[in-house]
């Protein structure tokens, strides 16, 4: 009997994680410069940070990007009103801005993007 408890509890657990993975296309613009005073306090790293709606991926959370072959990982450090208000989709899609040391970085990440820049991200609710 407590082995079937265990098999159970297992799935269960297995079950829950599963529900709690999010899949959303995102518009990816990027920013640059030196932001120290971001909205979480913390430092920003360069083609690590990013900024997001803390409604849809709270601060803090690891956000993973795929597009073609590519594979990035990024922190939700930041936010901004443009970021919440959707601007660079024009509503349509959420805002995912991604932080780079300085323009010619940005520019180079950007370039690697589909056309449109809208790219799905897979983040733990």
């Amino acid at each position: 009997m407590t082995k079937l408890f265990l098999i159970f509890f297992l799935l269960l657990l297995e079950l829950e994680s599963a529900a709690e993975i999010k899949n959303i296309n995102f518009r990816i613009t990027c920013y640059w410069g030196s932001h120290v005073n971001c909205k979480t306090g913390a430092a920003l790293k360069n083609g690590v940070s990013a900024a997001s709606d803390h409604k849809i991926i709270p601060y803090g959370r690891l956000v993973e990007i795929k597009f073609g072959t590519i594979t990035r990982n990024f922190t939700i450090h930041d936010t901004g009103s443009a970021v919440k208000a959707r601007t660079a989709s024009r509503g349509k899609y959420p805002v995912l801005d991604l932080y780079f040391s300085n323009k010619s970085k940005a520019m180079k990440f950007l370039s690697t993007l589909p056309r449109n820049q809208i790219v799905k991200a897979t983040f733990r609710k």
